[in-house]
């Protein structure tokens, strides 16, 4: 279509773009392809965690480390500028992310870069657990308090854990983040258990 803009006006031709200028057209496009896709998953629309917006991040940066190491070409100067930017936000993100970014059921640990990080979230997440988690009193005794707003299914759940001796501690949080991990739709994931409980 442009070329024939450009036959059909002579006077446009020293402004259309050369074939080494499409190259470099065609490399921008690539490199910014990513960022594209990470503003459609980020739109509210689609309704995007945490999880997603870490996972973006460290893939995004990843690619952009990738880019600079092709020095003095457009893509090198070009991801040099987007990562002084997304430095500023990626430095606070990884501080402050790490129980959401675990309680997405499909990547969990998988972006974390190293052990100590592992280690470190999971001690994390387990803090917050014990600070929000209810007191679990002893079954038994839980068992004897059968109140009067309590309900028959109420009564049969708590002789279950009894007789089986069913755990309520932080082994559900240790079973959920040594499971592996499944590729589930993170909202809806948490809304079924929620609903299970």
């Amino acid at each position: 279509m442009t070329d024939i803009l450009v036959v059909s006006m002579p006077q446009l031709k020293q402004l259309y773009p050369t074939d080494r200028d499409w190259e470099k057209i065609k490399a921008i496009m690539t490199l910014l392809q990513p960022i594209y896709e990470a503003t459609k998953l980020l739109s509210s629309s689609s309704h995007p965690t945490i999880g997603d917006l870490w996972t973006v991040f460290l893939v995004i940066t990843t690619l952009l480390t990738e880019a600079q190491s092709k020095s003095r070409s457009i893509e090198a100067r070009i991801a040099e500028k987007i990562t002084q930017k997304l430095d500023d936000y990626w430095d606070d993100l990884q501080s402050y992310f790490h129980e959401a970014v675990l309680l997405d059921p499909s990547t969990k640990f998988t972006t974390f870069k190293s052990s100590t990080d592992k280690y470190n979230a999971r001690q994390m997440i387990h803090a917050t657990y014990q600070a929000y988690a209810p007191i679990v009193e002893d079954v038994n005794q839980q068992v004897l308090r059968l109140d009067q707003t309590a309900s028959a299914r109420d009564y049969f759940r708590r002789q279950l854990k009894r007789t089986h001796n069913i755990s309520t501690s932080s082994d559900v949080l240790d079973e959920y983040l040594n499971a592996t991990d499944e590729d589930v739709n993170v909202l809806a994931y948490w809304k079924s258990k929620s609903s299970n409980s």
